[in-house]
């Protein structure tokens, strides 16, 4: 069954939804949309990478589209035949970019005067206190 924008909009989790056990409704070619329990609906594809089943949620709806779910489930199912595992790319990017944040937290607060300050009484007090 292939969804659409109206079907989506109508769907609602039924009796047997649970926390742990959303509702599934395929659209086909690996692109399923699970309805939770509280009503959210998250678009997930699923891909086979080094024989192993795996799942990567593309979005909620309605902020990502069912046409731009398509096109992300495309693109994940692209990958693994070149090797590349979905979930390790995203991870690999949430990591580059929380180094850059710590990075830029940490200039800014080395390089702000009073911060330099505080630094050169801690080390003191430390060596200070190492000696004794």
């Amino acid at each position: 069954m292939s969804l659409t924008d109206t079907a989506i909009k109508r769907l609602q989790p039924n009796e047997k939804c649970t926390p742990n056990k959303p509702n599934k409704i395929s659209d086909g070619n690996g692109l399923w949309l699970y309805v939770q329990h509280t009503g959210t609906k998250v678009f997930v594809s699923i891909y086979s990478h080094n024989g192993k089943q795996k799942e990567k949620t593309s979005g909620k709806y309605p902020a990502l589209s069912l046409a731009q779910a398509q096109a992300k489930n495309t693109e994940i199912k692209k990958q693994p035949a070149q090797g590349i595992d979905p979930k390790e790319v995203a991870k690999q990017a949430k990591i580059k970019q929380s180094d850059n944040r710590f990075d830029t937290f940490d200039k800014q607060w080395l390089g702000h005067p009073f911060h330099k300050e505080q630094l050169k009484i801690a080390y003191k007090l430390f060596f200070i206190f190492y000696l004794l």
